[in-house]
Parts: C-alpha cells; sequence; structure tokens
C-alpha cells in the first residue's frame, strides 16, 4: 500500500497543486483503494503489482479499444482478477518482459508472433531473448561488489530531484525525479544538461548510484555520453548507445566544497526529438557502504564502477 500511495505521491510533486488540491488527490485514492478491496487480503500479492495491474494496464487497454479499427475481436485478459492473478502468478522477470501475452499468442494464433518490429527476429524470439537479458542483469546486480551501496532510492538528493541546468546558458528546465536528459530545443554540439551540487558530508567522501539508458544502438554510441564531474573536470564517463544494463557507481575521495556533478552531453550536431529521447538517463542515488572506504583510509579522487563502457576522464579532456 505504501508503494502505491508513494507512487501518487511522486506523481503530485511533478506538477502544480495547491495544498487543498493534494489533499483532494489524496482522499480520492484511498477511496478508490477501499472500493478495490485494497486494504484486504489480495491473496498473498503485492498491492502495487495488482495496482499496477488493474489501474495502469486497464487504462492502457481501454486506449486499445478506443483507437483500434472495431473490424477487430479483441481479448482483454484485464477484465477480472481470476485472470490478473495467473499473470501475477510468474516471478518478477517474467512478468516484466510481458512473457504472458507473447505465449498466449503463440499457443493460440502463432502467426500473429512471425513479423517483428525493425527487427529480423519474430516477436516471439524477442520476447525470449528480453526474458534471458532481464535475468541475466539481475543476476549481475546481484553480484555487485557491496562497496556499491545499499539498495533505497533518494528521491529527494540534490542529484536526483530539482531541475536541469544546460551548460551553454545556465539556463533551468524542469526534468522528472531521477532523470537526465537534455531537451529537443537545447540539442547541438556539447550541449550538457546536468544537476550540481556543493559536496558537504563530512562523514563520508563516497557518492553511489546506479545508472540506467534504454538507448541501445551500435552504431549511435558516439552521439550521447553520460559524465561525473568534479569540480567543473570531467572525473568519468559512460557511452550511452553500448547497452541498457543497470550499471553501478561509487565517487570516491569527496571533500566538503567540491562542486559535483551528474549529467548527459551531446557529442554530434543532431536536433530531432527522437535524440532527446535517446539521452534520457536514470539515476538512483544509493546509500554509500562507508564502512568500506573507511578500512582503507583516505583516498584520492576516484571512481569505481561496473559499467564496462566507461571512459577514464583523462581520455575526454585529452
Amino acid at each position: 500500500m505504501d508503494l502505491v500511495k508513494g507512487l501518487m505521491s511522486s506523481r503530485l510533486k511533478s506538477v502544480n497543486l495547491d495544498d487543498s488540491d493534494i489533499k483532494d488527490y489524496e482522499a480520492k485514492l484511498d477511496s478508490t483503494l477501499k472500493q478495490f478491496g485494497y486494504p484486504n487480503a489480495l491473496h498473498d500479492f503485492v498491492a502495487s503489482d495488482m495496482f499496477y495491474w488493474e489501474i495502469r494496464m486497464g487504462r492502457w487497454l481501454a486506449e486499445i479499444y478506443n483507437e483500434t479499427d472495431p473490424a477487430f475481436d479483441s481479448i482483454s485478459p484485464m477484465n477480472m482478477r481470476a485472470i490478473v492473478e495467473l499473470g501475477l502468478a510468474g516471478s518478477e522477470d517474467e512478468r516484466r518482459s510481458g512473457i504472458m501475452f507473447t505465449e498466449l499468442i503463440d499457443r493460440n494464433w502463432p502467426e500473429l508472433n512471425f513479423p517483428g518490429i525493425n527487427n529480423r527476429n519474430n516477436l516471439y524470439k524477442q520476447s525470449t531473448v528480453l526474458h534471458k537479458s532481464l535475468t541475466e542483469a539481475k543476476s549481475q546486480a546481484a553480484a555487485a561488489p557491496p562497496w556499491i551501496g545499499r539498495a533505497g532510492d533518494n528521491q529527494d538528493h540534490p542529484l536526483s530531484a530539482g531541475p536541469l541546468l544546460i551548460e551553454s546558458n545556465n539556463h533551468a528546465v524542469d526534468c522528472p525525479r531521477g532523470e537526465i536528459k537534455i531537451p529537443a530545443e537545447e540539442l547541438g554540439v556539447g550541449a550538457f544538461a546536468r544537476r550540481e551540487m556543493t559536496w558537504s558530508d563530512e562523514d563520508s567522501s563516497v557518492l553511489t548510484f546506479s545508472l540506467r539508458s534504454n538507448y541501445v544502438n551500435s552504431r549511435g554510441t558516439d552521439y550521447m555520453r553520460f559524465e561525473v564531474e568534479v569540480n567543473g573536470h570531467t572525473l568519468v564517463a559512460h557511452k550511452i548507445g553500448f547497452d541498457s544494463d543497470t550499471t553501478y557507481w561509487a565517487v570516491y575521495g569527496l571533500r566538503p566544497g567540491d562542486r559535483v556533478s551528474l549529467g548527459v552531453r551531446s557529442l554530434r550536431t543532431v536536433t530531432t526529438e527522437s535524440w532527446s529521447r535517446a539521452s534520457r538517463c536514470f539515476i538512483t542515488v544509493l546509500d554509500s557502504a562507508t564502512e568500506y572506504w573507511e578500512r582503507r583510509g583516505s583516498l584520492d579522487l576516484g571512481y569505481a564502477t561496473t559499467s564496462a563502457a566507461a571512459l577514464p576522464g583523462e581520455s575526454l579532456r585529452g
């Protein structure tokens, strides 16, 4: 239940509403949850899982019917909880991959799984490849070194919240929490959108965070780059387009007064909206495992990462 209410809270923070409006929305949410029985037993399912299928997927399917030619028969698996429960019976990786839908199609109308969408593999093959990659990514994350940090999204951290700054004109633009991207109107060679903070933590000298980018294109890795800057110098960068795995980062040796920024830089003359979407990076600031660094004494400024696409700062500035 807390996850569902947290989702609503994060959405309300992204729009400008009066306190009275926010309270009205919260009251409507409570009454809706009670109406659909969320405070009661959900057959041991997590409320946020059920909320995703019934509310989010239910609204999405309503739009599908609204925009689909009525000549086609449509079957909705979202019309009763008995079916939703079957969809929730698989593992988290299976549910995230949407394999239930492709398995149903492959069993009943396999010809619908034949054509690919901008891909030589058919839809069923694409789904199985995605399922495999999700499983491997989860295993990689589970095997991440203990120095990375503890799970937990610090949404109020300055490097996660607040507006983005555009380096060329110091212009501030709005962006959802935990997300960094270059707006389409700001694209161009050298365009740099970042969040910045002054390090003030006297008890820790380590910043830990995770990074994810959904854009993958082996031919497009020289167009956008995620960068970690300290005191105006690029410490390390990540080639966007290299892969879509979640990577884990630790910037160590920080001292009070250091200026730290996380941002995305455009490397080519690209101006279309699609490149703005390709520049999107998702940042989760983690709780640093400070005891690891304390055992090793004072360290000079540096970084560590699980990313295979990381580039050291010296080659960037040189």
